[in-house]
């Protein structure tokens, strides 16, 4: 899993705002098995994710973070790129 952040001008790394999850599973040989609820958790909470959009004035506003699902557990990267039935690429605006 990756996570891509966003600052504001004067915000600190710990308050950054996620704008992007990447979530995937091992590849090669010896690839350990995934749990997909993990990975729909994750989408789940991005899709209804809220960030400190202003930390300092302590208000909080909804905002959409991006998922983008890269891959399950496999032995080659490009086998299993669905997430319940679907691709799940998206990307930050």
């Amino acid at each position: 899993m990756d996570a891509e952040k966003q600052r504001g001008d004067g915000m600190k790394r710990e308050d950054a705002i996620p704008v992007w999850m990447i979530v995937g599973g091992e590849s090669g040989p010896g690839f350990r098995p995934m749990d997909h609820a993990w990975a729909r958790e994750i989408r789940d909470q991005c899709h209804g994710s809220t960030s400190l959009a202003v930390p300092e004035q302590g208000r909080r506003e909804r905002q959409h973070v991006a998922f983008f699902f890269k891959q399950s557990a496999a032995i080659r990267t490009e086998m299993r790129t669905e997430l319940d039935g679907r691709e799940w690429k998206e990307y930050p605006k």
